[in-house]
């Protein structure tokens, strides 16, 4: 197997740019006919909640004499992120949505994978998303999830600490779709795939293509060169 230093291979690849640019077009098509037929449009909707302080009894007087959340509401309301997050996900917080969105026909299995939640770091924040191939649906049920995460709190808990921030509304186009983005990835597999196939092919290519490549294989100078005829040439350069 013949080894290639650096300028051969860039020198073959110059040679060969044509079939780097037909495959990499290729590849090209290929990833835009995917992205725009292939792939099946997603949306995603969010709707963030924040938790306030658990005691709704203070009267104004004691409003204007302390503040209205304490360093103390904050640190129990940050305890409790991560408990309510897994509590927005739970069987019995689903089967209610699933209940109060008959219309829609959820399953539940489905609908615990499509439901993201998140907690901002350090916040009392929490982030509800949904996917789902409607974007309208998507909304209606990640409002449904706070809605009915909210109620079961003050079930569970005896305190209603649940504030919606914002609520979701239908996204104007998919999450998991970006042309741009994979018609480039598709372009650059293209050119890796190609120029693989160049060093592989020129690697195993065990044929002198030129009078440089004898001298340096048996180190001795090339003394004559015949070149290949040309019968175009002949006559003025015009073939009989």
């Amino acid at each position: 197997m013949e080894e290639l230093d650096l300028k051969e291979i860039l020198k073959i690849f110059y040679d060969k740019k044509v079939l780097i640019i037909i495959i990499t077009l290729l590849c090209m098509i290929i990833g835009g006919l995917y992205s725009y037929f292939m792939m099946e449009p997603m949306y995603k909707a969010s709707t963030t909640i924040v938790l306030t302080k658990t005691d709704t009894t203070t009267t104004k007087m004691q409003m204007r004499e302390e503040q209205s959340i304490t360093e103390r509401d904050i640190l129990i309301n940050q305890s409790l992120v991560a408990t309510y997050s897994e509590i927005v996900k739970s069987s019995t917080v689903l089967e209610k949505v699933i209940n109060n969105l008959s219309h829609l026909n959820l399953n539940k299995g489905k609908l615990r994978n499509n439901v993201d939640v998140s907690s901002v770091e350090d916040t009392e924040v929490i982030k509800i998303s949904v996917i789902d191939e409607n974007p309208k649906d998507a909304a209606e049920i990640a409002n449904e999830i706070a809605t009915v995460f909210s109620k079961q709190v003050i079930e569970m808990y005896n305190m209603n600490n649940v504030y919606t921030l914002d609520s979701a509304i239908a996204p104007n186009g998919p999450y998991n779709i970006n042309h741009p983005k994979y018609i480039i990835i598709f372009a650059l597999i293209g050119i890796v795939i190609s120029c693989g196939y160049i060093i592989i092919i020129n690697m195993f290519d065990n044929t002198v293509k030129n009078k440089e490549e004898i001298e340096r294989m048996l180190e001795v100078p090339v003394l004559v060169g015949l070149y290949k005829y040309d019968e175009t040439k002949k006559n003025g350069g015009k073939r009989k």
